[in-house]
């Protein structure tokens, strides 16, 4: 699921859009699998902010790259008690 919105309501008021992570196969993170090498890496700016910061997706052999500036990789821990819930262990 991807998608962007201009008039988000309730937690999602002043976001500009929505990224799935589920695991199942319709999902972002699934078909990123499938499309670009199980590899992506996302960073999302603080939604206090404002909108002089964007979020960066950034995908394929590139995500690989990506961790400068400080950024670590960290896998997607699937939550025992609520599947639908990812955590990254620090």
């Amino acid at each position: 699921t991807l998608g962007c919105g201009h008039d988000n309501e309730g937690l999602f008021v002043g976001t500009a859009g929505l990224l799935g992570l589920d695991h199942g196969d319709l999902y972002f993170s699934s078909q990123a699998g499938w499309i670009f090498g199980r590899s992506f890496t996302y960073c999302l700016s603080d939604r206090q902010a404002g909108s002089t910061l964007s979020s960066t997706l950034i995908t394929g052999d590139a995500a690989l790259l990506a961790p400068d500036h400080g950024s670590v990789f960290a896998p997607m821990v699937v939550n025992s008690k609520l599947g639908t819930f990812y955590y990254v262990q620090l």
